[in-house]
C-alpha cells in the first residue's frame, strides 16, 4: 500500500505551531530556574538549552508561514526537517550577543572615547570582530553545552571522564540567564502592543496575534520566573 502523502501545510497551522514551541520554551525555562535554585545548575542548563532550541523551532515555523503566505508548498516532511538541525534552532534563537572576558577594556573605550578618534575607532573594530566571532560559534556553542550539561563523556584526549556535575555555577548562570533574557524579549515583543515599534520583521506580530485568535486551543505563554527569583 502506498504511503499517503501530507496536504500542504496552511500559514495557519505553521503559526500556531510557532505559538506552541514559544510557549514551551517558557515552560522549559520556569524548570531550568526551578532546578537551579533547587542546586542542580547543570540539569537547569540542558533545560534551558532545549528551550533555546523550542524558541528556535518558533522563529523557524514562522519563517516557513511566511514563505507559504508568498505561494511557497511546505509538506509535514519539509518542515520537520527545517527545524531538525539542534545547531540550526540554537541559532534561529540568538537575538542578542553577550560579551564577557577579554572585551571589556573595548566596550569601555567605545562608550568613553569619540567614535571618530582612533582609540574609539580601534574599539569600534575589536567589537565588531568579536561580535562576529561569537554569532559563528555561538549555536554550535549552545549545542555542546546541552550536550556536555546531561552526558557523562570522555574528555577529547581520553585521559579522564567529562562530567555534567564540572560546570560551573556561574557558567550555567550566565547561560540560563542568556535564555531567559532572549526569551523574555520575544514574549514581550508579540504580548505587548506598547512595545510593538521594536518589533523586529521576521516576529510576524501582527500575523502571530491574528493566528493565535483563530486557535481552537488556547495556548498559555507564561512569564519568566527566572527574574523574580533573584538568582
Amino acid at each position: 500500500m502506498a504511503a499517503k502523502k501530507s496536504s500542504p501545510l496552511t500559514d495557519q497551522l505553521l503559526l500556531e505551531g510557532a505559538w506552541h514551541a514559544l510557549a514551551q520554551a517558557g515552560r522549559l525555562l520556569n524548570s531550568a530556574a526551578t532546578l537551579y535554585v533547587a542546586g542542580d545548575a547543570s540539569t537547569a542548563l540542558a533545560i534551558a538549552m532545549f528551550a533555546r532550541e523550542e524558541l528556535g523551532r518558533s522563529m523557524l515555523l514562522r519563517e516557513c508561514a511566511r514563505e507559504v503566505r508568498g505561494g511557497k508548498i511546505l509538506s509535514t516532511k519539509d518542515v520537520t526537517k527545517r527545524c531538525d538541525s539542534h545547531v540550526a534552532k540554537q541559532a534561529a534563537s540568538a537575538f542578542s550577543i553577550v560579551l564577557r572576558g577579554g572585551i571589556r577594556q573595548a566596550l569601555t573605550d567605545l562608550s568613553s572615547h569619540d567614535p571618530l578618534s582612533e582609540r574609539g575607532q580601534a574599539a569600534d573594530a575589536m567589537v565588531r570582530s568579536a561580535v562576529s566571532a561569537k554569532q559563528k560559534r555561538q549555536p554550535q556553542q549552545r549545542h555542546d553545552d546541552r550536550c556536555n550539561a546531561l552526558y557523562v563523556d570522555l574528555n577529547e584526549v581520553g585521559t579522564a571522564w567529562r562530567c555534567p556535575t564540572d560546570i560551573q555555577k556561574d557558567e550555567a548562570r550566565n547561560g540560563i540567564g542568556e535564555a531567559v533574557s532572549d526569551y523574555a524579549m520575544e514574549r514581550e515583543r508579540l504580548l505587548n502592543s506598547q512595545t510593538a515599534i521594536t518589533i523586529r520583521p521576521h516576529v510576524m506580530r501582527e500575523e502571530m496575534i491574528s493566528a493565535k485568535a483563530q486557535m481552537s486551543v488556547s495556548v498559555d505563554v507564561p512569564a519568566p520566573i527566572w527574574f523574580t527569583l533573584g538568582v
